[in-house]
């Protein structure tokens, strides 16, 4: 979508690439988080009441978890600059690795509730929070470039 609306409205091309960087970041922290943080020592908890709860469950996250997704957001943004794809890396790398972070925090959020309920799948969170990662990386480049 992000694609078809760079073509469609070029006026706004640096907004749609750093609500872009927010999708990818986010989807790449939380594979990330998912995946290196079922492999922490520590006890996960659970997002939404601090407990302990088992590995693997959805909303649980653990301190190694939260780094990995602040370090695969940020990765997207010392990507974004390398290529040469925006300009002014400090708010390029910060502003992406923000819309990552939050966005694969929106994600266990809604895993611990929505999905928890059955009221959205996998793919529908991950939806929800990729769009909420494009949406901080938005407004997040509309308050500070």
């Amino acid at each position: 979508m992000l694609a078809i609306c760079y073509g469609i409205y070029p006026q706004y091309a640096e907004l749609i690439i750093f609500a872009y960087l927010g999708t990818v970041a986010t989807a790449t922290g939380d594979t990330l988080a998912s995946e290196i943080g079922t492999t922490a020592h520590s006890q996960p908890i659970m997002i939404t009441t601090l407990k302990a709860v088992q590995a693997g469950v959805d909303g649980a996250v653990t301190i190694l978890g939260e780094l990995a997704a602040i370090m695969g957001s940020m990765v997207i943004g010392i990507l974004a600059v390398i290529f040469g794809l925006v300009d002014n890396a400090f708010m390029v790398i910060l502003i992406t690795t923000a819309g990552g972070f939050f966005g694969t925090n929106v994600d266990s959020l809604l895993g611990a509730t929505l999905q928890k309920r059955g009221l959205l799948s996998n793919s529908g969170v991950n939806f929800v929070a990729t769009f909420a990662g494009a949406a901080i990386s938005g407004i997040l480049y509309l308050f500070l470039v």
